[in-house]
Formats: C-alpha cells, sequence, structure tokens
C-alpha cells in the first residue's frame, strides 16, 4: 500500500471540487417539481391574488374591509381567515352578474327628479 503525503489545504480543494461535481450532477439529474393540485382553501394573500387575477381588482386593505364588514365569503381557522377558491368563485358571479343596486337607486331617483323638472 502507497502512503500519499497531502497539505490540508490540499485535501480541502479534493473535497471542494468533488462536492461541486456532485451537487452539479444532482441538480442535472433532479426532476422539476410537479405542480400540486390546487388547493380550494386560500390564504388571505391567494385569495387577493385569485381576485386580481379574476377582474376583481383591490387592494388588501380593502379586501381586510370587506372581511370585516362580511362583504364576501370567507371562514375563520383561530385567528386566521381562509376562503373557498369554490365560494369566492361564486360570489365573484353573483357580484358581476347583478347590477348595483345603489346605483340603480340613484338612477331611479335622478329620472324621477327629471320627469318632476319637466312637468
Amino acid at each position: 500500500m502507497e502512503k500519499i503525503l497531502t497539505t490540508s489545504e490540499e485535501i480541502r480543494a479534493i473535497v471542494k471540487e468533488a462536492v461541486a461535481e456532485v451537487m452539479t450532477e444532482f441538480a442535472k439529474s433532479s426532476k422539476p417539481e410537479t405542480p400540486q393540485k390546487t388547493s380550494d382553501i386560500l390564504n388571505l394573500r391567494e385569495a387577493l391574488a385569485f381576485l386580481n387575477e379574476n377582474g376583481y381588482a383591490l387592494a388588501e386593505c380593502t379586501l381586510r374591509n370587506k372581511v370585516y364588514h362580511k362583504e364576501l365569503p370567507y371562514q375563520k381557522v383561530g385567528r386566521s381567515v381562509v376562503f373557498s377558491r369554490k365560494e369566492l368563485t361564486s360570489w365573484l358571479e353573483d357580484v358581476t352578474s347583478r347590477p348595483n343596486s345603489r346605483m340603480q337607486a340613484v338612477a331611479a331617483q335622478l329620472a324621477k327628479s327629471a320627469n318632476n323638472q319637466g312637468a
């Protein structure tokens, strides 16, 4: 058996090079993560992103305000607020498909006022 004399710096360099090679090979061979099935449960930020992606743009403080005033569907889990993707989708369809009742009332009042002035 042959003995090899080396310094600690040389050993460190050899080990560092070997580890770098193994890490490079591992990175090349590892498969990309498969996307997980989309969860129905969303936290506040995920719900905000979901609403914004689906054409209902609002700020985080506005979403929190809507939760406080119970203007959209949510659930409390401990101290956390969570949302159902299905319920938010249904809520979005309901909000966007029905006309705003306040705007209808204002329009009716304006029409009535215009009719009274013309008579």
